[in-house]
């Protein structure tokens, strides 16, 4: 019995972590002005709040698309945002009445009107995957 509990205790402890890799490929980049923001969100809280964010990438545009590969991320939910910050002013500029002048998308191709889309709606899950492959269309 003593040595079922050692096998059952080492192979817990040995037993590898499950990770995958996202791979998002951006569609619609206008021209190569400024930055492209992209932010990963691991929990609904992160992306409500906007500020403590799981990962964030930030690259030079220089084409109509980009590729970007989240690596390791430990299986489970997230959402994904991304913004073309034309202007590098760290933030997606608005019109006057809160519109996004600049583009913008989010994971499932989910667009909110005046406010970001419900973390139910962008969420997806990397659960028994090994590689998770999306497209966001820039808007």
């Amino acid at each position: 019995m003593f040595h079922l509990f050692i096998l059952y205790f080492w192979s817990c402890m040995f037993t590898p972590s499950q990770t995958s890799t996202i791979n998002l490929m951006l569609d619609g980049i206008e021209n190569s002005k400024g930055e492209i923001v992209v932010v990963l969100y691991n929990s609904e809280e992160t992306y409500t709040i906007n500020t403590n964010h799981y990962r964030k990438v930030i690259l030079k545009p220089n084409g109509r698309n980009l590729t970007i590969s989240f690596n390791e991320i430990p299986c489970g939910t997230y959402a994904i945002s991304a913004y073309h910050d034309e202007d590098s002013n760290n933030k997606i500029t608005t019109n006057i009445i809160g519109m996004p002048i600049e583009k913008y998308g989010y994971s499932n191709n989910k667009f909110g009107k005046l406010i970001a889309p419900k973390y139910s709606e962008v969420s997806f899950s990397t659960a028994n995957t090994h590689v998770t492959s999306l497209v966001i269309n820039l808007k």
